[in-house]
């Protein structure tokens, strides 16, 4: 299946990304491959394994030498040996280790997909995140199954089940999640990956953007225009009939660099900037209509978010205050929106994608047995929303 005729990957169903065993399970090079890995590791002593030559194993197995290549080939794709000219085939891993890998390949990855609304491939930040992970499954030729979660925040505990646990071989969670969750993947010691969270759990693999990275970035540009004072907006979630308002975990890890980096570079940020408050539509409209009232603005505002900017750029068209004259803009996320180009920190979700995806095989094919935490670098792409400083008179 060609990737770049995907456009709604339905939930329930894998995909086979051109997997190593592709062909029927029954064609003669995976049954030679298997009788093969059977009886080395049955054999296999303390040292490395050197397996005989192509010639001696088509006399052995009766088939074409050809046949034995395809073999040979499928267990490179698995990392299980190595060839080189003029050494022969070289068993690469112990015994234990060569049929654990070799028992995954009929299995498939899981991909947990936890969103508000509807998730679509190459649309939005979760869809582009989507989009490198099914990417790479097919670039490293693995089978795919997506799961849609819409519930954001605590999981449900009819969640709390492994299903198909002897079909999958490794899970990826993207979006926003309880911690609790995982626990459920450690239990069962099943490999693990969360794709744009940053999970509180030390042992589990994760990906997300580079949050420092992203404040130092915008600290560093406006005082380059000549900037020194900041604030920063941010909302938060409210489920229906819920008091408890959820933020995402990166809006505390974003303050707190964006404070350090303000600081390196000679920004002042005060208190009365900085504003965090529910998302919902009417709520946020009048907390930024009343952050634009304040007796002194800062000169700039950061924005965690697309849908923070929006608001943001409505209330200082009520105010009657103009971007980037009075005030600059900077968001996080896409800086395309219906009030124009925004002067944005842009991510690289594809790659946390691609990335989340590689962290996983590495642990599912034991050639890494320690957790590890990526963070993707974002990018500044300058829009309409920023200008320089204009001198004093």
């Amino acid at each position: 299946m060609s990737t770049d005729a995907v456009i709604k990957l339905h939930k329930d169903k894998i995909y086979n990304f051109g997997s190593q065993d592709s062909n029927a399970p029954t064609s003669l090079y995976i049954k030679i491959a298997d009788e093969l890995i059977q009886q080395v590791t049955s054999d296999l002593g303390p040292g490395p394994l050197l397996l005989p030559q192509e010639r001696e194993l088509a006399a052995k197995y009766q088939v074409s030498r050809s046949t034995i290549r395809q073999a040979l080939t499928l267990l490179k794709q698995y990392d299980l040996v190595k060839r080189s000219r003029g050494h022969g085939t070289l068993l690469t891993k112990p015994a234990d280790e060569t049929l654990h890998v070799w028992h995954l390949r009929n299995k498939h990855l899981l991909l947990l997909q936890f969103s508000a609304v509807p998730v679509h491939y190459n649309v939005g930040h979760y869809g582009k995140i989507l989009a490198g992970i099914v990417t790479e499954a097919k670039h490293q030729r693995q089978s795919l199954e997506v799961k849609y979660l819409y519930n954001p925040g605590e999981v449900p505990r009819t969640f709390h089940e492994l299903p198909d646990r002897e079909q999958i071989a490794g899970v990826i969670i993207s979006g926003m999640f309880d911690d609790g969750f995982l626990k459920l993947f450690s239990d069962n010691q099943m490999p693990c990956v969360c794709a744009d969270y940053w999970p509180h759990d030390d042992s589990t693999d994760a990906v997300t953007v580079d949050v420092e990275a992203e404040a130092y970035i915008a600290a560093r540009y406006l005082a380059d225009l000549g900037y020194r004072t900041l604030g920063m907006a941010a909302f938060g979630r409210r489920k229906p009939g819920e008091e408890i308002v959820r933020f995402d975990p990166d809006v505390w890890r974003f303050l707190g660099h964006l404070r350090r980096a303000a600081s390196q570079y000679g920004l002042l940020i005060r208190e009365e900037w900085i504003t965090t408050v529910p998302g919902s539509d009417q709520v946020a409209q009048r907390a930024m209509d009343r952050f634009f009232m304040l007796e002194q603005l800062p000169e700039t505002l950061v924005c965690f978010d697309p849908y923070v900017a929006i608001r943001a750029m409505d209330a200082l068209h009520r105010r009657g205050i103009n971007c980037p004259a009075d005030i600059n803009l900077i968001t996080r996320g896409s800086g395309r929106t219906s009030r124009g180009v925004l002067t944005t920190l842009e991510s690289r979700p594809e790659e946390m994608g691609r990335t989340a995806l590689r962290l996983l095989l590495d642990r599912i094919y034991r050639r890494r047995n320690y957790p590890t935490r990526v963070a993707v670098s974002s990018y500044l792409s300058i829009g309409d929303t920023t200008r320089p400083k204009a001198p004093k008179a």
